[in-house]
């Protein structure tokens, strides 16, 4: 309860009493013609009672913690001794009297940045805390405070919460299949086929992903899990040993010669496949145009300067682009086929 209104009203009726006795004295004495030293005895009667009443007062005013100022007043109100001090008050700020002293607190400024925005207000000391609180800004658990929420603010302040968010997620990812490889003596040395073809498999992963401000910021996998099995690839390797080739020298005893263009060809990818006669093929197994060599005819093969010698061979596939006067001779690579490119060649017909 503030008491100076009471003081001061006190003051002024004692003031007020002092006048009216003294004035009754007056009276009485030019009535009764008392002598003057009564009248003055009277008269200093009434100033001690009202000097009784009329007492200093010894002044503090702090202000933020720290001695401001420091004075005796006859001065009643805390108003007088704010204006006794020259000390003013701004919005904001905070004051506290207990007795004759004055506690003043200067309000300051607190920003608080938050979730893109940034909100700032005047304020006397309080918690980071009551700060955010204050500037209607709620947290999480897992948020991050640029300040220690109990940290007393006693000034100019920025505050930044940083938002903090953690999310489990699932991915989807193929597992590579492995390459078997099993010998057969159904295959010639150097040839292979795909028995069974290769099938990626599925697996699923799962991360423990955390958001700061919304921006992913680490990725950490916890969980692994195959939800399909790949199936490994197959591939049959030849082991059984080619027939052997005769390249003898150019025949002297032939039926027949023809000059023909020459192309080359080679396994396919799963290993090759059977020739128009149902052999597989092997150097020495060309492709002819039945119309022109009768299938399963014997050859000899070889270009005319001598550079290339194919050597012995035996008609025994045919292919859709070899039509009339062109051979197709079976090499045991693609290099080998693209090195030999087309060439033309002296083709004998054997007896």
């Amino acid at each position: 309860m503030d008491i100076r209104p009471l003081i001061s009203r006190a003051f002024k009726v004692c003031q007020v009493t002092a006048k009216k006795v003294y004035n009754r004295v007056c009276r009485f004495v030019r009535a009764h013609k008392v002598i003057t030293a009564s009248v003055a005895a009277v008269t200093v009667m009434v100033m001690l009672m009202s000097a009784l009443l009329i007492t200093k007062r010894d002044v503090v005013i702090y202000v933020d913690g720290v001695e401001a100022s420091k004075f005796s007043t006859l001065k009643q109100s805390a108003e007088q001794w704010l204006e006794t001090a020259g000390i003013e008050l701004y919005d904001g700020d905070k004051m506290t009297a207990e007795k004759s002293n004055i506690y003043i607190e200067r309000a300051f400024f607190v920003t608080v940045h938050a979730d893109g925005e940034s909100t700032a207000f005047k304020t006397t000391s309080l918690t980071v805390g009551q700060a955010i609180e204050k500037a209607g800004i709620s947290l999480s658990e897992t948020d991050i405070v640029s300040l220690s929420r109990d940290e007393v603010l006693k000034g100019d302040s920025q505050i930044t919460v940083t938002r903090v968010k953690t999310e489990t997620v699932t991915k989807t990812k193929s597992v590579s299949y492995e390459t078997e490889e099993i010998e057969t003596d159904e295959l010639y040395r150097g040839e292979t086929k795909v028995k069974q073809k290769g099938e990626k498999g599925e697996k699923t992963l799962t991360y423990k992903v955390v958001y700061t401000d919304g921006e992913e910021s680490s990725r950490e996998l916890i969980g692994e899990e195959v939800t399909k099995e790949p199936v490994n690839k197959i591939v049959l390797v030849g082991t059984k040993e080619k027939p052997k080739v005769q390249t003898t020298s150019t025949p002297t005893s032939f039926k027949a010669v023809y000059t023909m263009r020459a192309s080359a060809y080679t396994f396919g990818e799963d290993g090759g496949n059977s020739t128009a006669t149902g052999i597989r093929p092997y150097r020495g197994v060309v492709a002819v145009d039945p119309k022109v060599i009768p299938l399963g005819t014997k050859l000899y093969i070889e270009t005319a300067d001598g550079s290339f010698i194919y050597g012995e061979a035996i008609a025994a596939d045919t292919g859709g682009s070899i039509k009339g006067y062109k051979i197709d001779l079976f090499l045991d690579s693609q290099a080998e086929c693209r090195s030999f490119g087309r060439r033309t060649v002296n083709v004998y017909v054997l007896n």
